[in-house]
């Protein structure tokens, strides 16, 4: 339990010291007289005192926001003891497998929808807006690709800036956006 709410609460993305807290207050509220919690971007590690044998666990990708609020709610329903730990067990296993409750193309149109709001702050001008969903979408399929490719999947962030970059830059060129390319960007 204790090693699947750490993982769970790092792939959240809260930072490592918080997860060790909240961990070790689980802990303690289950009896544990002196728990030892240590937690890493990559694994956690979990013994329930000072010389025991100890738990390690390697944390998963991260989390989709719908996982982040069930992970927060069974922590805070453990914790009040609203709710049973074999159940927030159970919840915490099945909630990697949980499908998402949003459809795939809505979440890679929000990625559009999201560059395009940033322009709106940065750099507004409707061509800006455009150039700007028009290289939303060429990440977007840079997205999609890299979920089938291993080796596409690790080079994303290089490849989406350096494309990104490449569109902005030859329509700041042809004079199609207003302004500065570098906040079109």
């Amino acid at each position: 339990l204790l090693t699947g709410i750490a993982s769970s609460l790092v792939a959240c993305g809260l930072p490592v010291d918080e997860v060790e807290e909240d961990v070790q207050r689980v802990a303690i509220r289950f009896g544990a007289a002196d728990p030892q919690v240590v937690a890493t971007p990559t694994s956690v590690t979990v013994a329930l005192a000072r010389g025991a044998a100890a738990a390690v666990e390697r944390v998963g990708p991260p989390l989709r926001l719908e996982q982040v609020a069930d992970v927060t709610l069974a922590r805070h329903q453990l914790l009040a003891d609203e709710l049973p730990w074999r159940e927030v067990r159970a919840r915490l296993e099945g909630l990697r497998t949980a499908p998402s409750r949003v459809p795939p193309w809505i979440r890679d149109l929000s990625w559009v929808v999201v560059a395009m709001g940033i322009t709106l702050l940065m750099q507004p001008g409707w061509a800006n807006l455009a150039v700007a969903g028009a290289a939303a979408l060429l990440v977007v399929g840079l997205i999609r690709v890299s979920r089938h490719s291993r080796t596409t999947a690790s080079l994303l962030p290089a490849i989406a800036a350096f494309a990104v970059c490449t569109v902005v830059l030859l329509a700041a060129q042809a004079g199609w956006i207003d302004g500065g390319a570098l906040r079109t960007v």
